[in-house]
């Protein structure tokens, strides 16, 4: 497997991760939002909400769908961080295969541009004068950053393991608090890096 084709899969996870999140928080963050801008909140909720009111009108399926949004979240991030089967797509294999590709080579890269171009003995030298080539000690930074990243992953996994991935058999309630236990911080941290 080459680390481009590794790249690709390893972006739209993380793509993917992001959205179903986002999706997540826009429609809690929406309903609150639409909420709180009305005044004559009656015991605390949201029924002078105009959007309340049409998501409570269908409540199951938003429901279900903001269940499933950050279900496929966690999924995702997993498959991002599992490191328990050689075949896996996370972002230890995708940094093993960059630290072999020849793609991060100056030289690949010459050669690369001089085939996309007819006239590159005009420019190729001092476009390759200006170009820079990964080395190890940007591949252990890399490796730090990714074992921060790890980290913060590790604190929230186990509602993914628990939760969503393997149904443990438990309640609804130490579901619900599980997932409670999770703040929104979290992902979004794991997320953005």
């Amino acid at each position: 497997m080459d680390y481009e084709h590794e790249f690709k899969i390893f972006s739209c996870n993380v793509n993917t991760a992001a959205r179903a999140y986002y999706y997540h928080r826009e429609i809690y963050d929406q309903v609150c939002q639409d909420g709180v801008r009305c005044e004559n909140l009656k015991n605390g909720h949201y029924v002078d909400s105009k959007l309340y009111q049409a998501v409570q009108a269908n409540i199951q399926f938003w429901s279900d769908y903001n269940d499933c949004s950050i279900q496929y979240t966690f999924i995702t991030l997993g498959r991002i961080f599992n490191k328990s089967r050689q075949e896996s797509h996370g972002i230890d294999r995708l940094i093993k295969l960059a630290r072999t590709s020849e793609g991060f080579k100056k030289e690949d890269l010459r050669k690369r541009k001089m085939e996309g171009s007819d006239n590159y003995q005009d420019w190729i030298d001092d476009y390759m004068d200006n170009t820079y080539e990964l080395n190890e000690n940007d591949f252990s930074k890399i490796d730090e950053y990714v074992k921060e990243t790890k980290k913060l992953w590790g604190e929230i996994k186990h509602v993914r393991n628990k939760k969503y991935a393997h149904q443990d058999t438990f309640c609804n309630c130490y579901k619900h608090n599980e997932m409670k236990k999770v703040e929104y911080h979290h992902i979004e941290e794991i997320i953005q890096r």
